[in-house]
């Protein structure tokens, strides 16, 4: 019994602990080192990442603030391919409207269509 009480004690103290700020703060800071010792590991089976990388860049010579018909058919072929949700981690912090007139409305039209049967996530700068 005193065994049992002394484990209940140890874990509802540890518990405690663990919810104080310095502690909070330790875990969060050891978060990225863990992932750093893990190595790289391929994606889980079903998730495909499409990353931009330097052939990428090299086979659209444009800016990547004029990527807006490239982003469109990802979405498009992301969708055809099953895509169950999308995401990109690019921002379209401004309209660029200006210089290339229908590149805003491509991006829209085809944000509207993917996202009607397929969940997607973009990043809009409202601030402008």
């Amino acid at each position: 019994m005193l065994t049992a009480a002394a484990v209940i004690v140890s874990a509802v103290l540890a518990w405690l602990l663990s919810q104080t700020r310095p502690l909070q703060l330790l875990r969060l800071k050891t978060y990225d080192l863990r992932f750093v010792l893990m190595g790289d590991q391929e994606p889980p089976p079903g998730i495909m990442l499409a990353l931009i990388d330097e052939a990428t860049q090299a086979a659209y010579p444009e800016p990547q603030i004029f990527w807006h018909p490239h982003y469109a058919e990802m979405l498009r072929a992301a969708e055809r391919g099953g895509a169950r949700a999308i995401g990109l981690d690019v921002s379209f912090a401004i309209p660029v409207d200006r210089w290339e007139a229908d590149f805003d409305r491509q991006m829209a039209a085809a944000f509207a269509e993917v996202s009607a049967t397929t969940p997607v996530v973009l990043a809009y700068d409202t601030q402008q």
